[in-house]
């Protein structure tokens, strides 16, 4: 069981890393999110690792490095789901779209989006405004690139799909 004192220092450190990415400076982000990754493991604190390795995918997104990206939101939307942490495999579903649509795979990305979007509907997740931007400028963008009804199946698909075997397909690719 994770003390007082150590429960706050590792949410001091996700709290920075938080800002940290926010403000687009990853060198400093990555370095915070991968002590804060060490610390989470050394205290078995399931949810901070996870949230760490959430961080360490934002690092690449920022900066446009897609491949990298997609791997990082990747691995932490395995963690996150063997953690049974759902509101948290939204959100890397979500960051594997964005990289997908920086890549220029655009209906890939507006279907893992929808999938996301539908099961964060369904739990009652809303999203930070920073998060919330990063989403309208790269998935926003890929849905611009797709044909209106190319966007609307697409979309649908992704919805209708279900979150779990969107995840599963996902992960055994």
């Amino acid at each position: 069981r994770i003390g007082l004192p150590v429960a706050h220092g590792l949410s001091a450190r996700a709290g920075l890393c938080h800002v940290l990415v926010a403000r687009g400076e990853t060198a400093a982000a990555a370095g915070v999110a991968a002590d804060l990754l060490a610390q989470a493991r050394r205290e078995d604190a399931v949810y901070m690792e996870q949230l760490a390795l959430h961080f360490l995918a934002d690092c690449p997104l920022i900066d446009g490095d897609w491949t990298q990206a997609e791997a990082r939101y990747r691995r932490a939307l395995a963690y996150a789901r063997e953690a049974g942490l759902v509101g948290r495999m939204t959100d890397e579903l979500l960051g594997v779209a964005m990289a997908l649509a920086g890549a220029g795979r655009s209906a890939d990305a507006v279907r893992l989006a929808a999938a996301a979007r539908r099961k964060q509907a369904e739990i009652g997740k809303v999203p930070d405004a920073w998060w919330r931007g990063m989403q309208d400028h790269l998935i926003g963008g890929a849905r611009a690139r797709l044909a209106d009804d190319e966007r609307e199946a697409t979309e649908r698909e992704g919805a209708t799909r279900g979150f779990d075997a969107v995840v599963d397909d996902l992960l055994a690719a």
